[in-house]
Formats: C-alpha cells, sequence, structure tokens
C-alpha cells in the first residue's frame, strides 16, 4: 500500500467519527428544540393570557351582578309583599305605601312609614269656600258643622284636602320659620316634621282630614298650637265628632305612635263604627288598625 492510499484510508477513517458526532449534535439540537417548545407551551397554560384574564374577569362581573340582581329580587318580593298588608308598627322603620287596611278607603293610613302615592285619585267636593274634602264623607262634614251650630258652636275650616305640591310649600315655609330662629337646617326640618308632614305624608292627602278652629282663633293667636284644647270648639269637637264618624287623629301622648305631635284642631274621617269604638278607647288610628289583624 503507497503512503498516498495510506493517508487516503486514515482520513477516510477520520471522518467517520465526524459524521456520527454531526449527527449526534443534531440530534441533541433537535431535542433540545422540543423540550423548549414544551416549556413554552406548559408556560402559555401556567399564565393566562390577557384575554384569558379578561374573560376571568368578566365571569367574576358576571357573577356579582346576578348575585346582587337576586338579592335586589328578593328585596324587591319583600318590599311588594309589605306593600299589600303592612302591619302599622309603632317600632317599624320601614317605609311602605299608604295603607289600606281589609281594602277599607275609610281606614286609609297615610304617615312617615306610609306616603301616599302621588299618583293616588279621588273624587273631590267643595264643602266651604275654596275647601275640598273627599265627595264621600262631605255630606257628613256638613252634619257636623251643623250640629255644633246648633249648639252654639261655630268652627272655621282651615285646611281640608292638600295636593302634593301644597303639601310640600307648607313643609318648606315650616322649615324656613325655625330657620329664621336660629336653628340648622337639619335641625329645623326635624322640628318642621313633628307638626308639618313632610310631602307625600299627610293625613290631608286622604282627602279624609279636616283642620277645624274657632273663628276667632287669629285673633288671640299667631299660629296653631295646643292652646286649642282649652276652646269650647275643641271641646264639642272632641265630645261629639265620633257621632259623624271623625275621630282626633293626632291625640295626646300619641306622638310616639303616629309620629306628629298632639294637634287638638286635627280631625279624620274613619266611619261611625270606628271613630265610636278610637274614641271611646282614647286610641289613635294606627292602634286600631293594628288591632284589627
Amino acid at each position: 500500500m503507497s503512503f498516498e492510499n495510506e493517508i487516503r484510508r486514515t482520513n477516510h477513517r477520520k471522518k467517520k467519527p465526524n459524521t456520527f458526532l454531526i449527527a449526534g449534535y443534531a440530534a441533541v439540537l433537535v431535542l433540545c428544540v422540543v423540550v423548549m417548545f414544551a416549556l413554552g407551551a406548559f408556560g402559555k397554560d401556567d399564565k393566562p393570557s390577557s384575554s384569558a384574564v379578561a374573560s376571568s374577569e368578566q365571569s367574576s362581573f358576571i357573577s356579582m351582578t346576578e348575585t346582587s340582581s337576586s338579592e335586589s329580587t328578593t328585596s324587591s318580593k319583600v318590599s311588594t309583599t309589605s306593600s299589600k298588608s303592612p302591619t302599622p308598627s309603632t317600632t317599624s322603620s320601614a317605609v311602605t305605601s299608604a295603607y289600606v287596611p281589609n281594602g277599607d278607603w275609610k281606614l286609609i293610613i297615610a304617615n312617615k312609614q306610609h306616603p301616599m302615592p302621588e299618583s293616588y285619585k279621588i273624587n273631590l267636593s267643595y264643602v266651604s269656600g275654596n275647601y275640598r274634602l273627599d265627595s264621600r264623607i262631605a255630606d257628613a262634614y256638613k252634619s257636623m258643622i251643623s250640629a255644633a251650630k246648633q249648639d252654639g258652636i261655630s268652627l272655621k275650616i282651615i285646611s281640608g284636602f292638600r295636593t302634593f305640591s301644597g303639601q310640600k310649600t307648607l313643609f318648606n315655609n315650616k322649615v324656613n320659620y325655625y330657620i329664621n330662629r336660629g336653628y340648622s337646617r337639619q335641625k329645623a326640618t326635624e322640628l318642621a316634621a313633628e307638626y308639618v308632614a313632610p310631602p307625600g305624608t299627610s293625613d290631608h292627602l286622604t282627602g279624609l282630614a279636616v283642620d277645624l278652629i274657632s273663628p276667632d282663633w287669629y285673633s288671640y293667636n299667631s299660629n296653631l298650637n295646643s292652646d286649642f284644647e282649652n276652646t269650647k270648639q275643641f271641646e264639642w269637637l272632641y265630645n261629639n265628632c265620633a257621632e259623624y264618624g271623625f275621630i282626633l287623629r293626632y291625640p295626646k301622648g300619641k306622638t310616639s305612635i303616629t309620629g306628629y305631635a298632639y294637634e287638638p284642631w286635627h280631625y279624620r274621617y274613619v266611619g261611625v263604627d270606628a271613630a265610636k269604638d278610637i274614641m271611646s278607647r282614647k286610641i289613635c288610628l294606627e292602634e286600631y288598625v293594628a288591632q284589627m289583624q
């Protein structure tokens, strides 16, 4: 064998290990690529994309919305149930619509817990000057005034049915009255609410209430106050109003129940039977209705 042939054989033998080495490198490289791809795939699974996060947050929002909606529905059902038969309570602060016990319009209760809906409609009749009352009680009212006159008692009506806007004006005037005397608006509003019903909560909105005084009351007094109980007009009304279906709506000592201070001039039609029972037992309308349940 020549030296050149030996060289070629030697070179040939050297080339074979290089081929295997290259193939090995290639295999390792392919394996690394596969591993890197796999790790990349797992990384994507472990860390959600921004769209996945948004989708997750949206799901949470929907879940919270559904929960809130469910709670609102429950609350609505409770409110609806209460408005159907909300027994007047001296301790409950829940506010529902005006309450008509047993569907008897004569006993409708409008107060701070049971405000009148602005859509409430009634037929009105003029009973004296521009003063109006529910047409169904106009005759009873006139009979009472006539009977008092026959007994030598003159009565003057100063308030009957009131509109929502009229009630709002009266309330705001009372608030300003106390503000002008140095009270803060908050305190003035609280004081005003003791004597003048906030809009929507007045007994006068029912068309069944009337304020009566002596014709000369304002000749000696600047405003209405409890001193009216010392007049012969009050004495006659207190002793005879039930015969015509009326009651003293806000009796003395019942403020915690009615929500309003004693008003010896404020009378309310409830029907003769109920009026006689209420006046004889010296209770208020809220107590009478509560005892009906």
